[in-house]
């Protein structure tokens, strides 16, 4: 009698409902690639594109439920060849208590070899691919961030308040700043060193906003009752400038004294701001963030800032790199190659997270904060 028992039919069922999962899972990838060819016309390329990575998502999936499946029958084949081997199910001539012992040994070495060899294929396999990096390629597309250029800019830009025209400076300034700051009194030249100062120090108050305004698209009223001022400009811009001045004000600046945002800050302020105006958030520093769960945390509606000092960032079709000290931007999508896509400055940039610098001003390193609404 055996020693040790493993329920193969149900590690194998498991296997197969995968396969069946992966079948299900292809049909549907089939159905929504259906329903995208049947819509024709400009007025279909957003929901064109959200069905593309729909279908993109569909089939990434049924990939993982089929390997998963070939894996626990794999696991299943082999448990069962070696059970009945040391158990001599399998019609082995009867031996002396030595000679039994001995072939035990040789059986138990053989099981081990073929494990070490499975494990030194499976290494072989990653080592040997075109790129051991690869990742799904992913993107979020969206009123913020806007991915063909032509609705918007690719998200808030910390220092678009310096090039307003004179009347939008002024209405900030006498609705939100003083809103903020009672006994603020700022001539014209003062206001305008005021919005330089916070574009030299606003980059994490722009990525939080993104997520603001990221969480309520498609819901402009609800957005104009919570805040008390529109979405959109007359032009039909998002309102990035106004939420920037409210936010940054609301607790940060005394009209005297601009800072930027350590990543506990920023955490503190947005859930502070939001709960204030009856939102729900919840923000999260971590580590726990790479190009190979990226994607999953942006397809599950999750909002990831990254935290990052002394590195590169490269403008889209460009291969030169602009370096930062510090900087917070939010992460859009991973390319297939593992750069993350980030919003900064208004503009789509690429930033490579396998790439470490040592610079006179530090070595490179990251955070990250994942931000949930709810």
């Amino acid at each position: 009698m055996s020693e040790f028992y493993v329920k193969f039919s149900g590690i194998r069922d498991t296997g197969e409902k995968l396969d069946g999962l992966a079948v299900e899972l292809e049909k549907c990838a089939d159905s929504v690639r259906h329903v995208s060819n049947r819509l024709d016309g400009e007025q279909w390329e957003i929901v064109c594109a959200k069905l593309q990575r729909m279908q993109d998502r569909f089939l990434q999936e049924g990939r993982t439920a089929r390997n998963c499946g070939n894996v626990l029958k794999e696991i299943v084949l082999t448990y069962e060849t070696t059970e009945k081997n040391l158990t001599g199910e399998v019609g082995l001539p009867t031996l002396s208590m030595k000679e039994s012992t001995q072939r035990g040994e040789s059986i138990l070495e053989k099981f081990f070899n073929s494990i070490k060899n499975w494990i030194a294929s499976v290494k072989e396999y990653y080592a040997n691919r075109p790129n051991p990096y690869t990742v799904e390629p992913y993107e979020v597309d969206n009123i913020v961030f806007d991915t063909d250029g032509e609705k918007g800019k690719y998200g808030g830009d910390q220092g678009a308040l310096m090039y307003r025209d004179t009347e939008q400076k002024q209405w900030i300034y006498n609705n939100i700043l003083k809103k903020n700051i009672p006994d603020l009194e700022l001539s014209s030249d003062e206001l305008d060193e005021f919005y330089s100062n916070m574009n030299n120090t606003g980059c994490a108050y722009v990525a939080l906003l993104n997520t603001v305004f990221t969480h309520f698209q498609g819901r402009e009223e609800e957005f104009e009752k919570t805040f008390g001022y529109p979405m959109f400009d007359k032009n039909g811009n998002l309102n990035y400038d106004i939420m920037f001045a409210d936010i940054y004000t609301t607790k940060h600046s005394d009209g005297k004294t601009f800072k930027g945002l350590t990543p506990k800050e920023g955490e503190e302020l947005i859930e502070g701001y939001l709960k204030n105006h009856g939102v729900k958030c919840d923000a999260k520093v971590t580590n726990s963030v790479s190009p190979k769960n990226i994607d999953t945390l942006l397809y599950e509606g999750k909002q990831v800032i990254i935290h990052y000092y002394c590195g590169n960032i490269y403008p889209v079709g460009s291969e030169k790199g602009h370096t930062i000290t510090a900087h917070d931007m939010v992460i859009t999508g991973v390319t297939e190659d593992g750069k993350y896509i980030v919003s900064s400055w208004g503009d789509k940039y690429y930033l490579d997270p396998n790439e470490k610098l040592n610079t006179v001003k530090g070595k490179t390193h990251f955070s990250y904060s994942i931000v949930t609404y709810s």
